[in-house]
């Protein structure tokens, strides 16, 4: 009978994660190597040292609770030493952990996890915790302390003898599933955090500069001539709904889709319920075949592979309905630089990056829908921001959209694209 395959969990909190609350006859707090002796201090040295052969300076640390002179429950915390696919340098691993027998059942382990998430959270960092698939307990009070399940792997010792690395079969979906979960949490703290006026409709598009506005205001003009009275529309990566909002008083159906929970929740307390909300993932849209007379997407296209939500947009598409967005375009070495490092600063995730629009991606939805109308934008927006400094906003919002009538042979390097593509091939699309 082969080995049982240990599960891997993952969590991105948000640096607003509260603090759980401890029973008064536990004390609990964070020691290292040098405030820590026996058993303990044996094992930080030795992840010490792990973690120093990987280029990490931080120390490893263990949260421990202890009840007068008794420790009652310890949860080490591991940087990035290699063990586990899909961590990113500056993510945490939690254990091994360990709970004094007389006091399991009371929820030291769920506490410990907790805190430490609230202690160390930070953007862009995942927290990752290894549970064998027998240890129903521990399931448990990983996913009640936000952690979703990864997948399962392969346990492997390393040739030194002195620690160990997991193994998945494809580790590029937990890399893809580590940054859905950031992109999620990310999101969802936009929306705790927004103080901004809940009636307001086109916010994020009244904070964008004047020269800025230009893709938006396009695909706005794209999405108006597409969708007549009594369609349906359905918005993948709705958000706050701003994108559809100019098609609330037109007797028109919008449904919006968005992984965000919280940011949905946000939006449905602010909209009174006119626009129907539903918990979803564009690689597996929760509809049926030939629901929708439009499918939008704005600024949304990255967060999703290409050829899953194509075919899924295509099949929940009308025959001659229509798919919209606008989003970032990746032909630029100037906007990839910048992309490039937004994702090293933890401010947009690996996988997003990788998979911001290109010509490969138009040729895929050409592919797939066989009729696409392109138009691109900006191919000097990198200049904005000197521009207004030199020339204020109205005037560089007509040099900038002037330079895109001169430079269209340039097209391709623009930073933004807005695409209408029909449905009208019938024929199967190979996976590229």
């Amino acid at each position: 009978m082969s080995a049982a395959r240990p599960l891997v969990f993952c969590r991105v909190p948000t640096r607003q994660t509260s603090s759980p609350d401890l029973d008064a006859e536990f004390v609990c707090g964070y020691r290292t190597d040098r405030s820590t002796n026996g058993r303990l201090r044996t094992m930080l040295r030795l992840w010490r040292l792990i973690s120093l052969a990987h280029g990490h300076v931080n120390a490893p640390r263990i949260l421990t609770i202890t009840r007068g002179a008794e420790l009652v429950h310890y949860s080490v915390v591991l940087p990035y030493i290699g063990r586990i696919p899909g961590m990113a340098n500056r993510d945490f691993e939690i254990g091994p952990c360990w709970t004094a027998p007389k006091y399991r059942g009371r929820g030291l382990f769920q506490f410990a996890i907790r805190r430490i998430c609230s202690d160390l959270a930070a953007d862009g960092r995942a927290f990752w915790m290894i549970c064998r698939p027998d240890n129903d307990p521990s399931k448990v009070a990983i996913q009640k302390s936000g952690f979703s399940l990864i997948g399962d792997s392969e346990k492997r010792q390393r040739r030194h003898g002195l620690s160990h690395y997991y193994v998945v079969a494809a580790p590029a979906r937990f890399i893809e599933a580590r940054d859905l979960l950031e992109e999620r949490g990310r999101y969802n703290s936009a929306a705790r955090e927004s103080h901004k006026d809940p009636s307001a409709s086109d916010v994020w598009l009244s904070a964008l500069s004047a020269p800025l506005r230009a893709p938006y205001r396009a695909y706005q003009r794209a999405l108006r001539a597409a969708v007549k009275r009594g369609d349906r529309v359905l918005d993948v990566c709705c958000g706050s709904g701003w994108q559809t909002e100019q098609l609330r008083q037109n007797g028109i159906t919008v449904v919006g889709v968005d992984i965000a929970d919280e940011l949905l929740a946000r939006t449905f307390r602010r909209d009174g319920g006119w626009l129907r909300l539903a918990v979803g993932d564009a690689n597996t849209l929760p509809f049926r075949d030939g629901t929708f007379d439009v499918v939008t997407c704005a600024g949304g296209f990255s967060y999703f592979n290409a050829d899953s939500f194509l075919g899924e947009a295509r099949r929940v598409l009308r025959p001659g309905g229509k798919l919209i967005f606008v989003d970032s375009f990746d032909e630029n070495p100037v906007y990839r630089l910048n992309r490039w490092w937004h994702s090293l600063r933890g401010q947009r995730s690996r996988s997003v990056t990788a998979r911001i629009p290109n010509l490969g991606t138009l040729d895929r939805i050409s592919a797939y829908f066989g009729n696409v109308d392109t138009q691109f934008f900006g191919v000097l927006t990198f200049l904005v921001p000197a521009a207004i400094r030199a020339f204020g906003e109205a005037r560089t919002e007509r040099l900038l959209n002037a330079s895109d009538r001169t430079l269209s042979r340039f097209r391709k390097y623009a930073f933004k694209i807005v695409a209408t593509a029909t449905n009208v091939k019938q024929t199967s699309v190979s996976a590229a």
